[in-house]
């Protein structure tokens, strides 16, 4: 499998639409690695990982062709990482040829509020409510949904997708793993799954770690990086599997360089817009 990043940032973007602070001026003025869209992923040039507001921005800055898409993975419905009226453009009034099917795959909750905003068959897509814990096929793909600890109000997931012999795990918005999330991944080691490369959130940044009591949350950079520890301990990692932080806020989190040195000692790179990752 190939991932490619199409975004890095959390909700506001990095640098923020509306701010100047001292993150948000250096990284306006370095630019490069430093600009950061909102978090989403595309996998294989035909499985996106949530329809974001800055779809076309990656589309354009990457030059995708996002007509060939097949499959969604949809981790939950907030605003920075789903944009409905993104659907409202594969209608036949907005495209001059014919974009590929969706098949969209999310939690009941999220599947409820695209379904809401309604004329699925002139978008070209089919949705289907997963739920947490569950495996699935999604064309070449077997994906487990697991449990995100976030707004647990609309059911947050994040996912472990394979093809073949190759798997990653992505992981954003979600705080500490809830215990039955690590059972899941340890079910997954005992069938002999081993991840080639994973993605976990470091959304809170240098900031103290969110109580692991709380219902929603983020991670911090030691959080994040214990978590990727935690799953080689458990041994769900490949030899030489890629490790990388993603969904940073620009008020939390410093710039690439300064968090890649933060980053280094648990053996974890920080994520960049248009970063392309081959899975083994």
């Amino acid at each position: 499998m190939e991932l490619l990043y199409l975004g890095t940032a959390a909700a506001e973007g990095y640098p923020a639409l509306f701010c100047s602070c001292d993150h948000c001026r250096a990284a306006r003025e370095a630019g490069g690695r430093d600009l950061r869209r909102r978090t989403a992923a595309l996998i294989d040039g035909e499985l996106l990982i949530d329809v974001g507001p800055d779809l076309l921005a990656s589309a354009h800055a990457l030059n995708l062709r996002l007509d060939r898409v097949r499959w969604v993975l949809q981790t939950h419905s907030h605003s920075d990482h789903l944009l409905e009226s993104n659907f409202n453009f594969r209608e036949q009034g907005f495209t001059g040829t014919t974009p590929e099917w969706w098949e969209l795959c999310g939690s009941r909750p999220t599947i409820d509020a695209i379904t809401a905003y309604g004329r699925l068959e002139q978008k070209r897509l089919t949705l289907r409510a997963v739920a947490a814990f569950e495996t699935f096929s999604l064309g070449p793909y077997t994906v487990t949904a697991l449990r995100a600890r976030h707004d647990m109000r609309i059911d947050p997931l994040f996912y472990a997708i394979r093809r073949g012999a190759s798997a990653l795990l992505w992981a954003n918005d979600t705080g500490a793993f809830f215990p039955e999330t690590w059972q899941a991944l340890d079910q997954l080691a005992a069938e002999g799954v081993r991840f080639g490369m994973v993605g976990i959130e470091a959304t809170v940044g240098t900031q103290p770690a969110p109580d692991a009591d709380q219902p929603g949350g983020h991670m911090n950079i030691e959080q994040c990086g214990w978590h990727h520890q935690e799953l080689g301990r458990r041994g769900l990692l490949t030899a030489g599997a890629q490790r990388f932080a993603q969904h940073m806020s620009h008020h939390k989190s410093p710039l690439h360089a300064e968090l890649a040195e933060l980053l280094r000692p648990y053996g974890v790179t920080p994520a960049y817009d248009g970063l392309r990752v081959s899975v083994d």
